[in-house]
């Protein structure tokens, strides 16, 4: 399981409006995903899309990122909050 350390989780906890302890048992609990890359987190949240979906994204100049609440850390690492 990826993990942050201490700094990153201060930040995602600023970000989210969390506090810390709430952030680390959001990622236990998996309240909160980690992921290696933008590149990563990018294919997960599509990987799902039918062809038709993804051409309408692209068509509209739109992604099914949009709207979600992430935050890419300095090391490059993708927190994601639902």
């Amino acid at each position: 399981m990826l993990k942050l350390n201490e700094k990153e989780i201060e930040i995602v906890a600023s970000e989210f409006g969390f506090k810390v302890n709430e952030v680390k048992e959001m990622i236990e609990t998996g309240d909160i995903e980690l992921y290696t890359s933008y590149s990563m987190f990018f294919y997960k949240i599509h990987e799902d899309k039918s062809k038709d979906e993804l051409i309408e994204l692209l068509e509209n100049k739109e992604t099914a990122i949009d709207e979600l609440n992430y935050h890419i850390l300095e090391s490059g690492k993708v927190a994601y909050t639902f």
